[in-house]
């Protein structure tokens, strides 16, 4: 290093080297007759595989492969160049990957006395990424039998292949293995003895039982769209999104007479429905804070977390669903690549939390999902629909042009002494998100470190209190 200067990478590093002790189980002395970087790296540089150096107790047929891609990932983390070096959110993400596979692996080999315990990755996968790592029903294909379901065909474990996947998202659906493969007749069943819970202009969603586990079946109603390339991009994008806060897509199924995606099913409804209902749903200032940082670590996750930054491209509270504690899971309705633009001028999006920039060009970029989830804030603050006609936007921007405080736009509910300080705050927050000037909006990584900023301060005045 040429710096004194600790950074982030620093860390990156140092956890390479920690990979490669584990699969090693070999110190890095630095001695002269052996040193566990100099070996990996020497090996890497001839283009040679590792098996000399892992551990003999792991080195095992059917673990060969799981091993090299461990020792690939560690050694991007050696990189000299530290902007060559991935971030820990792209290691922890690689991880949890190569985990799900390996599980996978296991389930359909024979010998699995001898299988070695990579139990670490999904560990360290769930305390970096602040992923959801509840595996149940994501991650079973059928497609695929062997070579840890030939993972590398994605080329996703060498920084070459990733951006290559990055630009152009291509692959077939069969070669998205992080979710199931539904045959038709799991799904007839599914949809025999389910509920229908919605019915759009282009889809039916029903309310089933797969794997044990309450899901949404969503059966498009046009047969066209089994042919559209379209989907099946939508399919691979999805397959990768892995985030406590954005709702999972378990599977599909392409063997009907229309297309099926099958995703987790969200107990409490919509954000929409709960804040505009007629029961009128009580939510304290704490539970609304809540939804709001959630919701924006969701969509901050899609803009900068993601192999593929993906625009969501319609946020609303109707696209925000709700599980039993009201924590909230962004619903992917059309997203697309940022590198697209022929897909982004395609995209439906409700006229009442439109970008007016958006409105003007057809393009649509991150700062429009910034300007919408701006209106999704002043929507949970206020319990007013925001109408086609920016009157709850105009109403918020107006006071704040006047440097007032927007006290009587409050929702009386939580509009109390002990609560103006926080939900001022939050208007200010969405009124930067909503400024007419792209360049002066903040990115939605900013709006979701902010709001955790808040709630953390919350808590503290609730302490003192």
């Amino acid at each position: 290093m040429d710096t004194a200067l600790s950074t982030e990478k620093s860390d990156v590093y140092s956890f390479g080297i920690v990979i490669l002790e584990v699969i090693s189980r070999k110190k890095d002395t630095h001695a002269d007759d052996f040193s566990l970087l100099k070996s990996f790296l020497e090996v890497h540089k001839q283009g040679k595989k590792a098996t000399n150096l892992f551990d003999t107790e792991i080195s095992v047929a059917g673990d060969l492969e799981l091993l090299d891609c461990l020792a690939e990932i560690a050694v991007e983390c050696l990189n000299l160049d530290v902007n060559q070096r991935p971030s820990m959110t792209d290691v922890a993400e690689r991880l949890l990957i190569l985990s799900r596979s390996h599980g996978l692996h296991a389930r359909h080999t024979v010998d699995k006395t001898r299988r070695a315990d990579y139990s670490f990755v999904t560990g360290i996968s769930s305390s970096l990424a602040e992923q959801d790592t509840n595996l149940h029903g994501t991650t079973i294909s059928s497609s695929v039998s062997t070579g840890l379901y030939k993972f590398n065909n994605l080329d996703i474990f060498n920084r070459k292949g990733r951006r290559k996947f990055d630009r152009n998202v291509t692959h077939t659906l069969q070669k998205s293995h992080f979710i199931k493969i539904f045959k038709k007749e799991e799904i007839r069943e599914i949809i025999r003895s389910s509920t229908s819970i919605e019915k759009g202009a282009f889809s039916e969603v029903y309310k089933g039982v797969a794997d044990d586990a309450l899901v949404a079946v969503k059966k498009m109603l046009d047969s066209n769209a089994l042919k559209s390339k379209r989907l099946e991009d939508k399919v691979i994008i999805q397959s990768q999104i892995i985030h406590k806060n954005i709702v999972r897509l378990i599977g599909y199924c392409l063997e009907m007479d229309s297309p099926v995606l099958v995703y987790e099913f969200l107990s409490s409804g919509t954000l929409h429905d709960i804040l505009h209902s007629g029961s009128m749903v009580p939510l304290n200032l704490d539970v609304r804070l809540s939804m709001v940082a959630e919701s924006a670590q969701g969509l901050a996750y899609l803009h900068s977390h993601t192999h593929c930054r993906i625009l969501h491209g319609d946020v609303r509270p109707a696209n925000i669903l709700l599980d039993d504690n009201f924590m909230p899971k962004i619903t992917i309705v059309d997203a697309s690549p940022m590198e697209e633009p022929e897909y982004i001028q395609t995209i439906r999006v409700d006229l009442a939390y439109m970008d007016p920039v958006y409105l003007q060009t057809g393009i649509l970029t991150e700062e429009s999902d910034v300007y919408s989830f701006g209106i999704v804030i002043l929507e949970v603050i206020s319990r007013k629909f925001p109408a086609n006609n920016g009157s709850l936007v105009r109403s918020f921007l107006g006071i704040h042009k006047k440097g007032k405080k927007a006290t009587e736009l409050f929702d009386k509910e939580i509009a109390v002494s002990g609560n103006w300080e926080i939900l001022d705050c939050l208007a200010e927050i969405a009124v930067q998100c909503l400024s007419p000037d792209r360049d002066e909006r903040p990115t939605m990584t900013d709006v979701a470190e902010r709001l955790v900023t808040l709630q953390r301060y919350r808590r503290s005045q609730v302490v003192r209190q």
